[in-house]
């Protein structure tokens, strides 16, 4: 239907057969109004709904969660609307909905107040490493 919206011959396919592909952020036209997860550049994953984007890869997600993954669990932490420049964006893919039921097999979904005293507990746990107050793994007395 996108292929013929666009004059394509063929219904997408050129001359050597195969689909037309379209550039860049163009070819987020399919994922309009769609489920997304968006990983950006400083680590986290958001999932929401695509409602719009623009020739930089902009985007605004609807309905927009966090979600979090602390030691084998994991929450949705609710933002609502949610802007992301494009250049921070590192990859974006389409959420399969009817496979979301699988994600209890491998983590536990726990609620938002566990994750974020849990996260907590990970970054006060990473900033002692880093001034060097613990040691990542315990060494014994007689090899020092």
């Amino acid at each position: 239907a996108l292929s013929e919206a666009m004059g394509l011959e063929g219904g997408g396919l050129g001359q050597d057969g195969l689909g037309a592909v379209l550039p860049g952020a163009a070819s987020l036209v399919e994922q309009l109004n769609r489920a997304v997860m968006v990983c950006l550049r400083d680590g986290r994953s958001v999932r929401g709904c695509l409602r719009s984007f623009d020739q930089f890869a902009n985007l605004v997600l609807d309905g927009a969660a966090e979600r979090v993954i602390v030691d084998g669990a994991f929450a949705d932490v609710p933002i609502g609307i949610f802007i992301v420049r494009g250049e921070n964006v590192m990859l974006l893919a389409e959420v399969d909905t009817s496979k979301e039921h699988m994600i209890g097999t491998r983590l536990q979904r726990v609620s938002v107040e566990e994750i974020e005293r849990a996260r907590k507990a990970q970054k006060a746990d990473r900033d002692a490493f880093r001034r060097k107050e613990r040691l990542e793994w315990p060494i014994q007395e007689d090899y020092l």
